[in-house]
């Protein structure tokens, strides 16, 4: 089971259904079973686009928070 507070990066699979938070610029997104089962890894954020080809960092760096 994954702990409350867990930051993941955007290439990681997707745990477990539940509340995940952009730590970059906060946006809270509801990830369900149905989008693990069609989409299994994270992706860049919508709003602020943390990790995707522009973005300045690694894609091992931390991107989503896990919020339960």
């Amino acid at each position: 089971m994954i702990e409350i507070g867990t930051k993941l990066n955007a290439t990681e699979v997707i745990p477990v259904a539940g509340k995940y938070k952009c730590i970059i610029c906060g946006l809270i997104v509801d990830i369900d079973q149905h989008f693990i089962e069609r989409w299994s890894t994270f992706f860049a954020c919508p709003i602020c686009h943390a990790w995707n080809e522009n973005w300045p960092k690694w894609p091992q760096d931390d991107v989503w928070e896990y919020l339960g």
